[in-house]
């Protein structure tokens, strides 16, 4: 019998796998169909108009999660909860889409029908409560909505889109997609919770503390969106076409990793306040332990088979990817540290504030090193600057929450990981098995068994308690059994 924790876990990562595997497993149609500037365009104007849902939604996916957590429990409250915060949003997204239209009609003059399609993409925050569901930890509801529509997009864009041409076809696809999905999703909210007219005051309560959250949002998105955008604008779109698919590349990893920080966020959160921090300490010692060994091995995965890989999937044409992906690989560790420091101590203890600072010093270096470094070298430069930022963000994050937990003791106990990790990437880099497609699949088998072996010899030798805790995280879960 499963436990609900474990479940929680195996859907939040099925669900953030899909939404990366969605166009990573059409990109070698696509790379062939639109090419580097197409896929540029694309990801120039789905990447602008993201910015406006991203202040329609503000910090909603961390604050409404954790309002909800703390609510749960009372159906009436939960109401009550659920409907305040979602009219809160409603209000946020119809003003983005007013100004969104507003830029479309004054400003926009390049690719004017791409940005006017990239609306549905906005118009999306009507009907995204995904974090309503996180709250609840019912995580299964978002898959279950989710994996039809994921689906349907796969297909469509590899029976559909073709060409050059085709460029607009693929934003309605992905765009309308997204749409779609979320609406589903939003259908059922009305089986848990019952309708409750908020007051006014209530609604407009939460913009304050979600705006709060929000800022760390909108400074994370300088590594997330904005290098995008400034390679599109100071380089080519050609440049931005290599980084896209670079980034698809390092998403899987990163959200097999993340996904645990998402499930545990309304977790801890509901054990805090019954004072039962042991607990929480032990969640966060053994979710670092996972983060580390998950993440080196991927990380240095990537690496010893990014230059057999890259050619064989998405053409020749990207094969100058490579040269920037050692660069960009290692921020995949980075990012889930980071983002487990966020989820188990500073948002569960409430620290918003030590939150927002270290966004803003991790995307002030990231916006300075991108106006230093993308003119000339692109792309590269991107990379080289994301990696900078997010080292800094996990140090200055790390001193935030130095009196919450034993960060400097849990990094020095989990070097290891990274040590095997590099072994693994210096055995297999000079592997060749006649093509490229049987190269990769060779340098991925050995190259895992050697990596999965030796950290489960280092396991079992200096973290066999970890190792022995490790289920115990399900077991502080309801207990819920399906």
């Amino acid at each position: 019998r499963v436990k609900k924790g474990l479940k929680n876990y195996l859907y939040q990562t099925a669900y953030q796998l899909l939404i990366v595997l969605t166009p990573l497993l059409t990109a070698p149609c696509l790379a062939r169909a639109l090419g580097t500037e197409g896929i540029g365009i694309y990801s120039y104007t789905a990447n602008f108009a993201n910015y406006f849902l991203m202040f329609a939604m503000l910090g909603m996916a961390n604050y409404g999660a954790r309002y909800i957590a703390q609510n749960r429990d009372d159906k009436q409250k939960l109401s009550y909860s659920f409907y305040s915060i979602y009219f809160c949003q409603c209000i946020c997204t119809g003003l983005m889409i007013v100004l969104y239209t507003i830029y479309l009609l004054t400003i926009c003059n390049v690719n004017l029908l791409a940005s006017i399609l990239q609306v549905m993409l906005i118009f999306s925050g009507f009907f995204d409560v995904c974090w309503f569901f996180r709250g609840i930890e019912d995580f299964q509801t978002i898959i279950k909505r989710n994996i039809v529509i994921k689906l349907a997009i796969v297909a469509s864009i590899l029976l559909f889109v073709k060409c050059p041409d085709d460029l607009l076809l693929y934003i309605i696809i992905m765009s309308g997609g997204t749409l779609l999905s979320q609406f589903l999703i939003f259908t059922q909210v009305r089986k848990v919770v019952d309708f409750v007219k908020p007051s006014w005051k209530d609604v407009f309560s939460h913009l304050l503390p979600n705006f709060v959250l929000f800022l760390p949002e909108i400074t994370s998105s300088l590594y997330n969106s904005m290098d995008k955008l400034m390679v599109g604008q100071m380089s080519s779109m050609s440049q931005l076409g290599l980084y896209e698919n670079a980034e698809k590349l390092t998403g899987i990893p990163t959200s097999l990793i993340t996904s645990l920080g998402i499930v545990l966020l309304p977790r801890i959160t509901n054990l805090l306040p019954t004072g039962d921090k042991k607990k929480a300490d032990e969640i966060f010692n053994i979710s670092f332990l996972y983060v580390m060994f998950l993440g080196s091995g991927l990380v240095f995965g990537l690496l010893g088979v990014s230059e057999a890989f890259v050619p064989v999937f998405f053409g020749e044409e990207f094969i100058e990817l490579t040269t920037f992906l050692p660069y960009l690989a290692p921020s995949i560790l980075f990012l889930c540290l980071v983002t487990n420091i966020r989820s188990q101590i500073l948002l569960p203890n409430k620290l918003d504030k030590q939150y927002l600072y270290s966004t803003i010093v991790g995307a002030s270096i990231n916006l300075g090193l991108n106006f230093m470094l993308i003119p000339s070298q692109g792309a590269l430069g991107a990379s080289a600057a994301t990696l900078v930022a997010y080292i800094a963000l996990f140090l200055f994050q790390g001193m935030c929450a130095r009196k919450y937990t034993d960060l400097i003791g849990n990094s020095i106990r989990n070097i290891p990981f990274v040590l095997i990790g590099f072994l693994m990437y210096l055995l297999i880099r000079n592997i060749s098995f006649g093509n490229g497609i049987m190269t990769v699949i060779v340098r991925v088998i050995i190259g895992g068994f050697v990596y999965l072996a030796d950290s489960i010899v280092f396991v079992f030798i200096f973290r066999k308690r970890e190792l022995n805790s490790f289920a115990s995280y399900f077991n502080l879960t309801r207990g819920d059994k399906k």
